[in-house]
């Protein structure tokens, strides 16, 4: 799927507290982002990858679901999600 550049517009993690959701969504993130080309994984030393391991890469976009009762404002993460990527080949 992600070799075709044929994704959809977005994942949906969902399951149990502890089942890797966090974890594979990141790795995905760097999968997508990696400068190295062909791997079937992130090569984990590009600098895209660095970045994206360490939650500072321009195209990374941690949503987590906000408290009960919140009011959504325009700087809240839903509404940034919506911003194009700054750096997105695809």
């Amino acid at each position: 799927m992600w070799k075709n550049e044929k994704l959809p517009h977005a994942f949906l993690f969902h399951g149990p507290l502890g089942s890797g959701k966090e974890g594979h969504a990141l790795e995905l993130a760097a999968l997508l982002n990696c400068k190295t080309t062909g791997n079937e994984k992130p090569c984990g030393s590009c600098p895209s990858c660095r970045k994206t391991r360490s939650f500072q890469h321009e195209n990374l976009k941690l949503v987590l679901p906000l408290p009960r009762g919140k009011i959504k404002t325009s700087d809240d993460p839903i509404t940034k999600a919506f911003v194009e990527p700054v750096l997105k080949e695809y």
